[in-house]
């Protein structure tokens, strides 16, 4: 008896285990990449993440991110929006959001950023500004989006 009750223990283990590992890899997944290049050469590309997922709660968080690159292919700035949303079936909303600059290079700072709920999308805008002879601004808009469903755009 204490056989059985030792060999279903493990093969619960096993099994949660399992299905943690394929839980993870699922959210680690949802991730999409985009660049839009502009007419100076430079481009920017953007990357959508899912950061937390609750299932029974029909909640999410996640990320989109702006990286502005020179012609050069240098990177010069980073800009991440956050988005919570509560969602499920024919409704989406966004319940929070917030921005960051994560990364920037000598000769850009900060001029101006704002995030905010508009419906199932938070909305970010930010402002760069170059330092020094030939300055001049590069400004985005960054919008993340939930659908009814839970998928982020």
């Amino acid at each position: 008896m204490k056989k059985l009750v030792a060999l279903i223990l493990s093969l619960l283990c096993v099994f949660s285990g399992v299905s943690y590992i394929f839980a993870q890899d699922k959210l680690n997944n949802n991730m999409s990449t985009s660049i839009e290049y502009l007419e100076d050469g430079s481009y920017i590309v953007t990357e959508i993440k899912e950061i937390s997922n609750d299932l029974a709660r029909a909640y999410k968080t996640g990320t989109k991110s702006t990286s502005y690159y020179t012609s050069s292919g240098k990177v010069v700035w980073k800009y991440e929006l956050t988005g919570s949303f509560s969602y499920g079936g024919s409704y989406a909303s966004c319940v929070g959001t917030s921005s960051r600059v994560t990364y920037t290079t000598d000769g850009w700072r900060e001029e101006s950023k704002t995030s905010y709920a508009s419906g199932a999308s938070a909305v970010g805008k930010i402002t760069m500004r170059q330092v020094g002879i030939g300055g001049g601004t590069k400004s985005d808009t960054v919008v993340l989006t939930c659908s009814p469903s839970g998928v982020l755009s």
